[in-house]
């Protein structure tokens, strides 16, 4: 750290030189002359000019112990700087909007498409008119099922386990039959079949025209003679589907009321 030593050094340059006897600073007290009024008045901008230099010397030092101070900046200068620090924010700000409206797209164009496979999955015409699935009757959940209950509930008087063992014996009776969609050159057949001994037996053959669902329900409509080998039954001209969701299927028999169906995948495969 550097001192400054003005003001000693200012001191020192005020002692006399003739410090070494004390008779002649006595001698040169008593013989200068006191000054006139004149001489006063003369020697006034003398004094004032040593005061000025006196003064700027002081100014000097300070200055050079003090060191300089850097030099403002211009309102133009810090407008130039702000404008080129604001730039890389509204750049990204640009970057992040580009990229949200990015991702908004890609997450409607998801919701479109998840909604598009939804509708395909609820709707009755692709839950039935497909090969590889047939529909097996639930004889307990369907009106016939349910009419067998109420005379075991009946004829059991009221205990349990001969109303189950009744209810048994009578749904074994029933034929186990279900039915599936067949294409054959172009044309769709409904195709209800038995299981006997193990084996599909067809009991209707019948070439269908689909018409377009409505909500959950779907008629079709049965065109032509019966193909089926062991005719069994008859087709009704419309039948009048239901499909609450792709694991139930309500047919709507008008001899056997309402019949319930689950879907089978692959129970035929060849």
């Amino acid at each position: 750290m550097r001192f400054c030593q003005v003001g000693t050094d200012r001191q020192a340059n005020r002692r006399p030189s003739n410090t070494g006897n004390p008779q002649s600073r006595r001698a040169s007290t008593s013989d200068a002359a006191p000054l006139s009024m004149g001489d006063r008045h003369d020697a006034a901008p003398l004094w004032g000019s040593a005061l000025s230099a006196l003064g700027l010397g002081l100014s000097l030092a300070l200055t050079a112990c003090g060191g300089s101070a850097p030099p403002a900046e211009s309102p133009a200068d810090q407008v130039a700087a702000g404008g080129e620090e604001g730039a890389p924010s509204e750049a990204s700000a640009d970057d992040s909007s580009e990229s949200s409206d990015t991702a908004s797209n890609d997450d409607s164009s998801s919701n479109d498409d998840t909604s598009d496979e939804a509708n395909d999955e609820g709707n009755p015409k692709n839950v039935l008119i497909r090969e590889g699935t047939a529909f097996m009757l639930n004889h307990r959940d369907s009106d016939i099922g349910k009419a067998a209950e109420e005379k075991c509930e009946k004829s059991s008087k009221g205990d349990v386990a001969k109303k189950a063992n009744c209810l048994s014996a009578a749904i074994n009776k029933m034929d186990r039959e279900g039915f599936l969609f067949d294409e054959d050159a172009g044309a769709w057949w409904y195709v209800r079949f038995g299981i006997v001994k193990g084996a599909k037996v067809e009991f209707n053959r019948v070439q269908i025209e689909v018409g377009e669902p409505s909500g959950k329900e779907l008629v079709i409509k049965t065109t032509g003679q019966d193909k089926a080998s062991r005719r069994k039954g008859k087709v009704a001209s419309e039948l009048k589907f239901e499909v609450p969701d792709e694991y139930t299927i309500i047919l709507h028999d008008d001899s056997r009321g309402k019949l319930i169906f689950e879907p089978k995948m692959g129970l035929f495969s060849e």
